[in-house]
């Protein structure tokens, strides 16, 4: 299986997708739906980091892929942060291009990181951001 999805964390406040070997499209429109359900079971917010070391599934339209699969994480309320760990120059145009997307959707990209532990960082902060904000 190309796709391994699991809560990075113990209080299940993360998702994370690593992506390991290449993949279909329809595979990687199964793992979405799989991360929209874990989102749909909780109230409150989930963050995703998806751990992508470049094997963007080939053929078909990229970007009308992601577009999407956008679509149906946006539609979830309790949508945290999507950050991506993916170091290819090319397929973090593509996924530039789609995340901006998300972005219009409501949803929030936390952009992308060179190491799952700076991901991990990214989502700590913006979390801690948000806490503040809240209580203020």
């Amino acid at each position: 299986m190309p796709f391994d999805l699991q809560w990075d964390d113990e209080h299940h406040t993360t998702l994370r997708i690593d992506i390991r070997d290449p993949a279909t499209w329809e595979q990687y429109h199964d793992v979405i739906t799989q991360v929209v359900e874990q989102i749909q079971r909780v109230s409150y917010r989930v963050d995703i980091i998806i751990h992508d070391d470049g094997k963007i599934p080939s053929g078909g339209d990229a970007v009308s892929h992601l577009k999407a699969s956008i679509s149906q994480l946006a539609s979830c309320p309790n949508l945290g942060l999507v950050v991506t760990v993916h170091q290819n120059p090319f397929a973090r145009a593509i996924l530039d291009l789609a995340l901006r997307l998300l972005r219009k959707q409501g949803g929030h990209f936390g952009g992308f990181a060179d190491s799952l532990d700076t991901a991990r960082q990214i989502v700590a902060k913006n979390r801690a951001l948000s806490e503040n904000l809240e209580s203020s």
